[in-house]
């Protein structure tokens, strides 16, 4: 097994990296996403007015986020969704000054300091962190389909 970390600049672009591989057997239990909250809200927004006009429920990761609720952290506020995406921005948030930021907490899942920072910075500048985990057979697939919907910092973790 091994964990796909990306970064999108671009919702849309996340969006259809979500519905991707959803169509392709994954299920929104595996996908873990941390995103910018004026990001996500702008999306929502649009999303809800749409939704309600077709008489749709929302779904993929509009779906995801719209059941979450904002977490502030020291330098942006964030939706999580997925148990690891969870932890990881609960950990952040924690209200005494030995709690770990945004990045240490990311580091503390195994990513390196680098990347970790690296994902931090993309976050705190309106971006959404996506990741997953699959079967070892299946990393190029979702790799390639990551990038091909322009993620950043795509990068694969084992174990």
């Amino acid at each position: 097994m091994q964990t796909i970390f990306a970064l999108f600049t671009n919702y849309d672009a996340a969006r259809a990296a979500v519905d991707r591989l959803l169509g392709v057997n994954f299920s929104e239990s595996e996908l873990n996403v941390i995103v910018d909250t004026a990001l996500a809200e702008t999306a929502l927004e649009i999303s809800r007015k749409t939704s309600a006009e077709e008489s749709e429920e929302l779904q993929g990761l509009d779906g995801l986020l719209a059941r979450e609720e904002p977490v502030g952290l020291p330098a942006t506020e964030v939706y999580a969704t997925g148990t690891l995406a969870t932890s990881v921005v609960e950990t952040a948030a924690g209200s005494d000054d030995r709690v770990p930021d945004l990045e240490t907490s990311l580091a503390q899942i195994g990513l390196s300091e680098e990347m970790a920072a690296t994902y931090a910075s993309g976050l705190e500048g309106g971006g959404l962190l996506f990741w997953i985990r699959v079967e070892d057979d299946r990393v190029p697939e979702v790799e390639a389909s990551l990038r091909a919907l322009a993620a950043l910092g795509v990068q694969s973790l084992g174990g």
